[in-house]
């Protein structure tokens, strides 16, 4: 398993660092989680499963399998102290039981867009479609010199990173618009991407080796600091990926359906208008189909 380090500096121009998620069970009410200040370091870590082979003349040969990039996010010596390190506790609950959060080191940036055209190789402008996630970080715009992370699902785990140009005076969050990249893209992308500011995850999970380790440790009950490792679950992040295939993957909410602002349903539990209920039910009656087949589904 190879990893790639890739250091973090804190801006003095950034905005707060914050959490967002939706409880589970029940998972009706967005939980945002303002840290009330920037982060004191931020890893990244990119985790490969390649499997090699050496043919007897020499030949090498490379299987790449699940890629997944780990987050280590650390804060010492909170200045909200002990009334965001309860929120952090509950938070850790939701996420040592298998939810997922939303995080973002600088909350003012907390976008992600699915590019809508084929990316080429050297080709400079991008069309992105709308920002699935809106509806919960806020409806925060691309900006000429931000710098963004373009990637596909994993196993291809095609990764680059650009930094804007121009955007589009008629970009918005709900409908997307054209990007200018500086420098231009360094790979050609066959399938389905996203484009996110590089500091913005919106699928963190917990690996199963770090469920129950406390991420707030305490100096005498007085100073709270926190550290939490955290993965992207990229197979989650692109079921909101509205595709240029013709099938809708994304919920795409509009501003009336926002689950914090107005009570309506939460997206993280329906997509593409069918219900996490009725998705168990109808994978239930698919199993019982394939047992009598013989088969199975996972």
């Amino acid at each position: 398993m190879d990893l790639l380090l890739l250091p973090y500096l804190e801006d003095d121009d950034m905005g707060n660092a914050k959490f967002y998620y939706f409880p589970e069970p029940d998972a009706r009410q967005l939980r945002t989680i303002d840290l009330g200040e920037k982060l004191g370091e931020l890893f990244s870590e990119f985790q490969y499963d390649v499997s090699e082979s050496i043919s007897r003349g020499g030949r090498r040969y490379l299987s790449h399998g699940l890629q997944r990039e780990f987050v280590t996010i650390q804060r010492d010596r909170m200045i909200l102290g002990e009334d965001v390190a309860i929120k952090l506790e509950s938070m850790q609950n939701h996420l040592d039981r298998g939810g997922y959060v939303s995080f973002c080191a600088d909350a003012d940036k907390a976008y992600i867009h699915p590019l809508l055209n084929t990316v080429e190789q050297g080709s400079a402008t991008q069309l992105f479609g709308s920002n699935p996630f809106k509806d919960i970080t806020g409806a925060n715009l691309p900006v000429t010199g931000d710098y963004v992370t373009i990637q596909t699902d994993s196993p291809t785990s095609i990764i680059e990173k650009s930094k804007i140009a121009g955007v589009d005076s008629s970009f918005s969050s709900s409908t997307g618009g054209n990007i200018t990249f500086n420098p231009k893209m360094v790979y050609t992308y066959p399938e389905r991407a996203f484009a996110r500011y590089y500091r913005f995850w919106p699928t963190l999970r917990r690996a199963a080796s770090d469920i129950g380790q406390n991420i707030i440790t305490n100096e005498n009950g007085r100073l709270f600091s926190l550290n939490i490792r955290l993965y992207l679950d990229t197979h989650t992040l692109f079921n909101f990926h509205s595709g240029f295939d013709g099938i809708d993957r994304s919920p795409n909410f509009k501003p009336s359906e926002v689950p914090a602002a107005s009570g309506g349903s939460n997206p993280f539990t329906s997509v593409g208008g069918i219900s996490s209920t009725d998705r168990i039910q109808g994978l239930a009656i698919l199993n019982e189909i394939a047992r009598q087949q013989g088969k199975s589904i996972v």
